[in-house]
């Protein structure tokens, strides 16, 4: 549950300047770090970036590990941001709400990690 709220609390630093990457990779691995880098490069070549207001997370109590080195975890989500470009809100991508997610975490050298979201 730390790593998520982590995850939620390195949104702001990751999908704006300076688009954090090493943080990307110390949180993320597997398809979420790879969705997570084309989704910075698409903000920069767009010149754009969120930011982000307060957000919440909670277990929904669903748990289960596949593998040793794995689990998925439910979460509920509750956030807000705003997408801009060329420093001008997009109001029709800018969203507030909760989304419950379930979250496939994987053991990397001694470390969980976010591997993949599954809706």
């Amino acid at each position: 549950m730390n790593l998520v709220y982590t995850w939620l609390q390195a949104k702001p630093r990751i999908f704006a300047p300076p688009f954090d990457r090493q943080l990307v990779a110390d949180l993320t691995t597997d398809e979420r770090y790879t969705k997570t880098i084309a989704a910075i490069e698409g903000l920069q070549k767009d010149n754009a970036y969120y930011k982000y207001g307060p957000s919440e997370v909670e277990a929904t109590g669903e748990f289960f590990s596949p593998e040793s080195n794995q689990i998925i975890i439910g979460v509920k989500v509750t956030e807000d941001y705003t997408y801009y470009v060329n420093d001008q809100v997009v109001p029709s991508e800018s969203k507030s709400g909760t989304q419950v997610y379930r979250l496939l975490f994987k053991l990397e050298d001694g470390r969980w990690k976010i591997a993949k979201t599954i809706r």
